[in-house]
C-alpha cells in the first residue's frame, strides 16, 4: 500500500471516529475529484466555440486543445492527485497532535471509568450470579462491559491518529499505545493482551494484572517487545533416582539466570 493510500485510510477510519477534516482538506479533496471527473474534450470545446464567435486571439487554445489530444489523461490525474496529496498531508499536519489528544482523551475518559466499575465488581462475573448482586454492582458490571466496548472501538482511530502525527504504530504495537505495564512480567502482560474475555476482553484481563489503562501521550510512545521465546533446559535430579529431566525456564522472570 502506499504512502497516500496509508493516508486516505487511517483519516478515513478518524472521520468514522467523529474526528473532522480541516475545511482546507475537504475543499482541496472535493476539487480533486472534480478535476479527475472531466470528461470529454473541453478544451478542444472552447476552441471550436472560440472559433465560432470569430475570436481570432486563439494561440493558447489551440495549444491546450493539442496537449488534451496527445496527452494521456490518467497520467495528467495521477501527476495532478499527488500534488494535491502533497498540500493535504500539509494541511493535516498542522492538526494531527491535536487529533490525537482528542482521541486520548476520550480514551482515558473511558479507561478511568471502565478500572472504576472493575474495582467495584469483577466484569467477567457470569450473568446468573449478577442477578441477586447489589445495585450498584449490577450497574458497575454493566458500565464496564459498556466502556470495555467503547475503548476497543477507539483503539483502531487512536493509532491512525498516532501514525498520521508521524508516530509508527502496527497492530500489535497497539499495546504500549493503550497500556501502561510498569515492571509487570512481560509474557503476563502478552498474555492478557491476548486474551478474549466473554464480557470485557482484554481489558478485564489487564486491569486483574494490575496494569495502567490509558492512552500514552505521543511523545513518550515506545513499541513493547513481546516476550522471549521459553527456554528448556536439561537439569540433573539425584532424589529419589538420578537422572536428566526437562525443565522450562522464562526469561523474564526475576530469578531467571543465562544457561
Amino acid at each position: 500500500m502506499t504512502a497516500q493510500a496509508d493516508f486516505d485510510r487511517d483519516t478515513a477510519i478518524l472521520v468514522d471516529a467523529g474526528i473532522a477534516m480541516p475545511a482546507e482538506i475537504t475543499a482541496l479533496r472535493q476539487r480533486l475529484t472534480d478535476f479527475a471527473s472531466i470528461s470529454g474534450h473541453p478544451c478542444r470545446d472552447r476552441l471550436v466555440a472560440a472559433l465560432a464567435a470569430g475570436d481570432t486571439d486563439i494561440t493558447e487554445l489551440r495549444a491546450a486543445a493539442l496537449a488534451e489530444t496527445e496527452n494521456s489523461t490518467h497520467q495528467l490525474v495521477t501527476a495532478v492527485a499527488a500534488e494535491i496529496h502533497q498540500l493535504v498531508t500539509a494541511a493535516y499536519a498542522r492538526v494531527a497532535e491535536a487529533n490525537y489528544d482528542a482521541l486520548a482523551q476520550r480514551f482515558d475518559t473511558e479507561a478511568a471509568a471502565f478500572s472504576k466499575s472493575s474495582t467495584a465488581v469483577d466484569p467477567e462475573t457470569p450473568a446468573n450470579q449478577m442477578v441477586a448482586a447489589p445495585a450498584k454492582e449490577r450497574q458497575a458490571w454493566l458500565d464496564a462491559e459498556l466502556r470495555a466496548s467503547t475503548m476497543t472501538n477507539l483503539l483502531p482511530a487512536l493509532a491512525a491518529a498516532a501514525r498520521l502525527a508521524g508516530v509508527d504504530v502496527r497492530d500489535r504495537d497497539a499495546l504500549a499505545l493503550t497500556v501502561n505495564p510498569g515492571t509487570l512480567h512481560r509474557r503476563r502482560v502478552w498474555e492478557a493482551w491476548n486474551s478474549h474475555g466473554e464480557r470485557c476482553g482484554r481489558w478485564s484481563a489487564l486491569h486483574t494484572l494490575g496494569a495502567t489503562l490509558r492512552a500514552c501521550p505521543l511523545h513518550d510512545y515506545e513499541p513493547y517487545a513481546e516476550p522471549l521465546p521459553l527456554e528448556t533446559r536439561q537439569e540433573r535430579v539425584k532424589a529419589p533416582y538420578v537422572g536428566i529431566r526437562q525443565v522450562v525456564v522464562d526469561p523474564h522472570d526475576a530469578e531467571y539466570a543465562s544457561a
